[in-house]
């Protein structure tokens, strides 16, 4: 392993924007993907007319619709975040070659 890759790996360095805004997008997507399974769940077993009841039934659609509005809100929130970062990047200055070597 290289100095660079030990530096990377030490859990002592603070971690770079980059890597907290990759760790940001990470979370909301994994988020996202659990509100996914609880809907599936939610969708799994209706078996129309169901063992439930007329009420149940419009509290498991009301469910339903806040589970696609949160969804909504995660892709916003992530559209706001890649928008962020790429206006971070850009307002960089630019690397000199010699500063872009990566020795992975």
């Amino acid at each position: 392993m290289t100095s660079s890759q030990q530096a990377r790996n030490d859990p002592r360095r603070l971690p770079t924007w980059d890597h907290m805004m990759g760790k940001a997008l990470e979370e909301l997507t994994g988020a996202r993907g659990r509100l996914g399974d609880a809907r599936d769940q939610l969708n799994s077993d209706w078996r129309p007319p169901g063992p439930y009841s007329a009420d149940a039934g419009l509290d498991r659609l009301a469910v339903l619709k806040k589970i696609a509005a949160l969804k909504m809100g995660i892709d916003e929130v992530k559209r706001d975040l890649y928008a962020m970062m790429d206006r971070e990047n850009e307002a960089r200055p630019a690397k000199k070659s010699s500063e872009t070597h990566d020795d992975r």
